[in-house]
């Protein structure tokens, strides 16, 4: 029914090494530049074509006269007629190039790693994001204005495909209940932004990881 279509809508998907499909918000468009959440996943893209209402009712008036057609005379159109989908699976996995790989194995072997940052929703003066071993900090000159050690609470999250802020988000549990606490901050580039989302969660990682060998060499 879409051999005439008037437009194909694209939809991106990242598929993990386990085989889960997962839509990518706001990727709407026949390109896509990959970004850390697509890291160690592979691409899929699906495309289905479609014809508006106005081209699908010429295209059918064309090839079929008859009363029975659905667009018939006195029958209304349907605003929009879906073609069959077709998915392209985009080959290897996503890595990144040799500059951006070289810079990341730098900054997660140091002792420490520093980012510039401004702090939202109200951008004012710059802030530093300095990520230590055992936590990060987020720093006005000397103070230090949010401090969060790392374990498995800690989140960081690209917000939008195309802007350079990050929300990280830390599940606070040393009180008597549960409290979401976190901050939202603008990196200096997309590359930047990138940067930090791997860096934190490679730490988170090591964290996690050196804290089960701890709890299995007690076994």
């Amino acid at each position: 029914r879409c051999l005439h279509a008037s437009g194909i809508e694209f939809s991106w998907y990242r598929v993990s090494r386990a085989g889960v499909r997962t839509l990518i918000v706001d990727a709407v468009e026949s390109s896509y530049a990959p970004n850390a959440d697509d890291f160690g996943c592979t691409l899929l893209v699906e495309l289905t074509p479609y014809a508006d209402a106005k081209a699908w009712a010429a295209h059918a008036a064309d090839s079929d006269g008859s009363d029975d057609s659905e667009c018939a005379a006195g029958a209304q159109p349907p605003p929009r007629v879906w073609g069959k989908p077709v998915c392209k699976a985009l080959g290897q996995e996503v890595h990144l190039d040799v500059a951006l790989e070289t810079r990341l194995h730098r900054l997660c072997m140091r002792a420490g790693a520093v980012f510039k940052t401004i702090l939202l929703p109200e951008p004012g003066e710059p802030r530093t994001l300095l990520i230590t071993r055992s936590e990060l900090q987020l720093k006005n000159g000397w103070t230090t204005e949010v401090r969060m050690r790392f374990n498995q609470h800690l989140t960081v999250s690209i917000e939008q495909l195309h802007d350079t802020v990050v929300h990280v988000e830390a599940l606070d549990q040393s009180g008597p209940g549960r409290a979401d606490r976190g901050f939202r901050c603008a990196l200096e580039s997309i590359e930047e932004r990138d940067l930090l989302v791997l860096v934190l969660r490679f730490c988170v990682a090591r964290i996690c990881t050196d804290a089960v060998s701890n709890c299995l060499a007690y076994l």
